[in-house]
């Protein structure tokens, strides 16, 4: 039996009686010599009895636990999150939430699940993740510029209590500085970030449009090869077409090898995440123009992650089905993604 809280619920900080209630009492002590049948039934019944009791919180704590060890994994999630629910800033909410998250990735919510057809880019920053239903909707976490890892942790753990699948979509822009994939020290910095972020329990990574390197503003690192092979500084402009050519593919190359990194640390870790990739609306459906302006080129990024999910992105909604069938044309055979300005990323029909 799941016993829900009472409404009327003991201010925090409210000091505890002198002894313990008997009821309470019994289930500790059942509890600690592995008596959980008994346990349930003492807790259970002090629960019931004790409505505002300043010692409910440490009680529903308890049947949580009782029946996590007893194997039933539903109703100690249920139980767990009640207490969540109920009591979010008590000493032991940390340990239920981490509880919570583990029984619903290894019980609750294990086996089989249908893909997911629309992820929602939310930041980490939220307690609860209202996004509908969890087994066709996931929740793209965006921590942004100097994130806050605790609560990227945090996020994940409450994502997956309620059967939320998550992906990351990790900066890999720098404080004042935009990537730039021909800058090895960058890429190693981005790179240390997906490793240490493989071992999460999430489905796989988004990365952004920043990945690319724009023709008309290339970053300092890039400027540097293009005046070394060129003698141009960082105005293409007066690139001839040949070599306007030559230099967008080189562009296309260093970020494809960017991704190839990334993938590959990503992989040596924990192999098999999903990773949905931005292109813009040009690179599918006018390539050679996505190349030139911004070193997008879908081929040179399926090699080096060849189940990529392709993301389009685009100001306004597109004809789907002329972009599907055109990716489809390309070898891709992911389910894409369309991402219209300021709306979910929704997969392609």
């Amino acid at each position: 039996m799941l016993l829900a809280a009472c409404a009327i619920v003991a201010p925090r900080g409210a000091a505890p009686p002198n002894e313990t209630p008997p009821l309470l009492h019994e289930a500790r002590a059942a509890y600690e010599r592995g008596d959980d049948a008994v346990s349930i039934v003492r807790v259970e019944a002090f629960i019931a009895s004790a409505p505002g009791h300043p010692l409910l919180a440490e009680a529903q704590l308890l049947l949580a636990r009782v029946r996590e060890r007893s194997g039933a994994w539903a109703t100690a999630w249920e139980q767990y999150r009640l207490f969540l629910s109920n009591y979010p800033t008590h000493a032991g909410a940390a340990d239920a939430l981490a509880r919570a998250a583990a029984l619903a990735r290894r019980h609750v919510f294990a086996g089989e699940r249908p893909p997911v057809a629309r992820w929602r880019v939310i930041a980490p920053d939220r307690s609860a993740f209202p996004i509908g239903d969890g087994a066709r909707v996931g929740a793209v976490l965006a921590p942004g510029v100097n994130p806050k890892w605790d609560e990227v942790a945090r996020a994940i753990d409450l994502a997956a209590v309620d059967g939320v699948r998550i992906a990351l979509r990790l900066s890999l822009a720098e404080p004042g500085r935009p990537f730039d994939p021909f800058d090895d020290a960058a890429v190693g910095r981005a790179e240390a970030a997906y490793r240490a972020a493989a071992a999460w329990p999430i489905e796989g990574f988004l990365i952004d449009r920043d990945l690319y390197v724009a023709a008309a503003a290339p970053p300092p690192a890039a400027q540097g090869v293009m005046a070394s092979l060129f003698g141009l500084g960082s105005f293409p402009a007066a690139l001839s077409e040949p070599r306007a050519w030559a230099w967008a593919g080189m562009r296309a190359r260093a970020s494809a090898r960017a991704l190839g990194r990334f993938v590959r640390a990503v992989d040596a870790v924990q192999p098999g995440r999903t990773w949905i990739v931005a292109v813009s609306e040009a690179a599918v459906m006018r390539p050679a123009g996505a190349v030139l302006d911004r070193g997008e080129d879908l081929a040179e990024l399926r090699e080096a992650a060849p189940g990529l999910v392709p993301a389009i992105v685009a100001a306004a909604p597109f004809d789907l089905t002329a972009a599907a069938a055109r990716l489809a044309e390309a070898g891709v055979r992911a389910r894409p993604l369309a991402w219209v300005a300021g709306q979910d990323l929704v997969a392609l029909p």
